[in-house]
This record gives structure tokens, C-alpha cells and sequence, in this order.
């Protein structure tokens, strides 16, 4: 019958009379409803979550009763919290001021909320060593709490990036001073940080030093049979340095700083090589400098080289070429004395001897007494002495050779015998 239409007809003597014309209508029962809705109904431990009820059928002026757990907690058509704990049930009941309804009241639908608790992410990082060599790998590790399936890491070496968003970062690039961090975000939503840094480690690098060796010598220059030391002075060697000596290549000596030899032959060359046990080496061993020993011979009083002499002719007494044997001679002294302690001759040069005249005279057959001293560039003065037996011609028949024994008598020192041929 809604929307139907009505009059009234008044019947008199007169006649008939009509009102106006009234629709009827008529309101179907209605039932009404509510849903709620929220923000979000998973949230961090302390965040705000918003409600909002939609309601169908409630009237002009609805009622909206809110409630947590079974329990009353506020009116309107919206509602916020912070206090929202892990399970906690959200629901609204609505009050309809309509005039037909099924039901005045209704239960909306319920939102179970999901809170997550603020966690508090952390990292620290460790290296595989420090204290370390220049050029040493060393591989660092991160172990991390409340990261999360995909949490992002960021290595950093003061200060800047480097590595890849992994757990673990390599390098053998490191200086002395070098600072190892690594950033830290974590996959979880509810943190009490978005971004933390780890603990530092400072590298300890020792530079890579190269050893190094240096030998010297008592002497350079010697007599046959002269003891000469050679010491050795390394650099970065360690504390258990291994020494090896070698003469001409040829391994000699013991595992030590210094080496004696009194067998040297003219031209041996010295040299030694130190492995160091050192902790940063740019290589393990080192070959010192070479020192090349001069071995001379002891000079030799004795005639000169004429092969062939004439009846009256005269030999000459020299004390050799020095500079053959020795090299450069810096003093000379060449003394000759017969037994009386008179002196017959004298030089102080290299070039001349004695002809075994004094005073322009041939001297008598006779023993004679010799000095001779000397000093080489770099060397002390020494000192050689002998006797020599002068002879004279002695008459043989026409093609005749005599021959007479020349005999050196040395002090401390290896002559040959000489001989004198008429």
C-alpha cells in the first residue's frame, strides 16, 4: 500500500463532497548494520591505530559503542589507541535511531590486532687477524641480532663504502690506521633504530721491509798467510738471523755475524747472505756487497835478469818492482851494510839497486847486510832484512861458464836462491 492514494467523500442531501488527495507511506522494516575498519592491523608496540565504523540503517543520530576484549572503551564513529596490545579484539556495537528496524541494535565485525614489539637491532663485526703485513688478505665478519630475511649491510674503511651487502668482506689493501665499520639496517619494521653502525677496528699494518747486509774487512790487501776478519752488519734481519759466507761461491765460515780466514789466495771474493726471520720482510734474504781480497807475493831480493854477463861486467842486487806485487807504494827504503855496520849504499828509489860498488869502487868479495823498508796506500810500514855474499869474476879457461851459489838468508819472510853466472 505505499505510496497509495486516499480522499473522503462527504454525502449529503446535497450531494457529495471530496477532500484532497493524501498519499500513504509506508516504510519497510529495515535491519540495520556496521563494519569497522583499521589503519593497519599489524602495528608496532606504541603506534596509533584508527578505527572507523561504517554503519547502514543506524538513523539520523546512530550510537557507537566501542570495545576492546568485551570491554567499553569509547563512543563515536572512530576510535585510536596506542594502547593496543598483541591479540587484543576490536568490535562496535550500533544503536540505530531509525524507526523501522529489525533490530535496534547490532554487533560490527571483529578486528583481531597483530602488534609486533620493538626490537632493538645490533651488529659487531671481527677480523680474521690484525697486526698485519703490508699486503696481508684479512677477511672480516659480521654477526648481527634482529636482522631480519633480507637485512642490508654496509661495509665501510673510513668512512667509505666498500664491500658488498654481505656478512663477510675481504681486503689486502690495507694501511696502518685504516678503520673497518659496516652499517646495518635491519628487515624487521619495528625497531627502535632504522640504522646502526658496528664497532671499529683500527688496522695495525707494519710496512714489508727489505733485509740487507753489509760486509767489511780487517784488510783488503795482504801477505800470504795474513789472517784477515770479515764482519757483517744486516738491517732488518730479526732476532735469529741466519748467516752464510762464501769465498769465490764456494759456502765457508758458520752461521755468524763475522767470518776469519788466514787461506786466501789472491782474487778471493767474499761475500755473505742473512735470511731473516723478521715478521714483515719485502723478501726473505739479501747478498751483501763483494769484497775481493789482494793477496801479493813477498818481494824477492834478488839479481837482476841479465842472462849472460862478460868477463869484469857487474850484477846488480834489487829488491823487485813492488808495484807488481803490492800497488802503490807510498814509502821506500832500500840499506845496504857491510859487517862493520858501515853503510854501502842507500835508496829511496824503487828503480834503483845496489852494483856492489862504494864510493865508485868495487867492493871485495865479502858478506853484506840488506834493510829494506816499505809502505803500500792503506798499509803500515814493514820492514824485511837478509845478507848477500858478494863474489868476484874468477878466471876459467876461454868458453868456460862458472857458476857460484847465490844464497838469500830472509827474516820471517820466503826467498828463492839466486844465482850469479860468469
Amino acid at each position: 500500500m505505499n505510496n497509495y492514494k486516499y480522499h473522503c467523500i462527504a454525502t449529503n442531501s446535497c450531494g457529495n463532497v471530496y477532500s484532497s488527495t493524501a498519499t500513504l507511506y509506508v516504510t519497510a522494516p529495515a535491519t540495520p548494520s556496521v563494519s569497522i575498519a583499521v589503519t593497519r592491523d599489524t602495528i608496532c608496540a606504541g603506534n596509533v591505530a584508527t578505527f572507523t565504523a561504517t554503519s547502514i540503517n543506524g538513523g539520523s543520530t546512530p550510537v557507537y559503542q566501542w570495545k576492546k576484549n568485551g570491554i567499553n572503551i569509547a563512543t563515536g564513529n572512530t576510535y585510536s589507541a596506542a594502547d593496543i596490545a598483541d591479540g587484543d579484539v576490536i568490535m562496535c556495537m550500533l544503536t540505530s535511531n531509525s524507526n523501522c528496524t529489525t533490530t535496534k541494535t547490532i554487533t560490527s565485525n571483529a578486528i583481531t590486532m597483530k602488534v609486533n614489539a620493538i626490537l632493538t637491532p645490533s651488529i659487531h663485526i671481527s677480523a680474521s687477524s690484525n697486526n698485519i703485513c703490508s699486503g696481508t688478505p684479512v677477511k672480516f665478519s659480521s654477526s648481527v641480532i634482529n636482522d631480519g630475511a633480507t637485512p642490508y649491510l654496509q661495509w665501510q674503511k673510513n668512512g667509505i663504502n666498500t664491500g658488498t651487502n654481505s656478512p663477510a668482506y675481504l681486503d689486502s689493501t690495507f694501511k696502518d690506521g685504516d678503520v673497518i665499520t659496516c652499517k646495518f639496517a635491519s628487515a624487521y619494521s619495528c625497531l627502535n633504530a632504522d640504522t646502526i653502525i658496528s664497532n671499529s677496528i683500527i688496522m695495525n699494518v707494519m710496512p714489508l721491509l727489505p733485509p740487507s747486509v753489509t760486509i767489511t774487512s780487517s784488510k783488503t790487501s795482504i801477505c800470504p798467510g795474513n789472517e784477515v776478519t770479515f764482519n757483517a752488519t744486516s738491517v732488518n734481519n730479526g732476532a735469529s738471523p741466519i748467516y752464510q759466507w762464501t769465498k769465490n761461491g764456494v759456502a765457508v765460515g758458520f752461521n755468524n755475524s763475522s767470518y776469519t780466514d788466514s787461506f786466501l789466495s789472491n782474487g778471493d771474493l767474499i761475500n755473505c747472505s742473512v735470511t731473516s726471520d723478521a715478521a714483515c720482510l719485502a723478501s726473505p734474504s739479501a747478498v751483501s756487497n763483494s769484497i775481493v781480497i789482494a793477496v801479493f807475493q813477498n818481494p824477492i831480493i834478488t839479481l837482476d835478469k841479465t842472462s849472460t854477463l862478460c868477463s869484469g861486467a857487474r850484477r846488480q842486487l834489487e829488491a823487485g818492482n813492488f808495484d807488481s806485487y803490492f800497488g802503490n807504494v807510498i814509502y821506500y827504503s832500500f840499506l845496504v851494510y857491510n859487517r862493520w855496520g858501515q853503510k854501502v849504499f842507500e835508496s829511496k828509489d824503487l828503480s834503483k839497486g845496489w852494483d856492489g860498488t862504494f864510493g865508485g869502487e868495487n867492493r871485495d868479495a865479502d858478506v853484506f847486510v840488506w834493510i829494506c823498508s816499505y809502505q803500500f796506500a792503506g798499509g803500515n810500514i814493514e820492514t824485511k832484512k837478509g845478507t848477500v855474499m858478494l863474489v868476484r869474476s874468477i878466471r876459467t879457461k876461454p868458453g868456460h861458464i862458472a857458476t857460484i851459489a847465490f844464497t838469500m838468508v830472509g827474516a820471517g819472510s820466503k826467498w828463492i836462491p839466486a844465482h850469479y853466472v860468469e
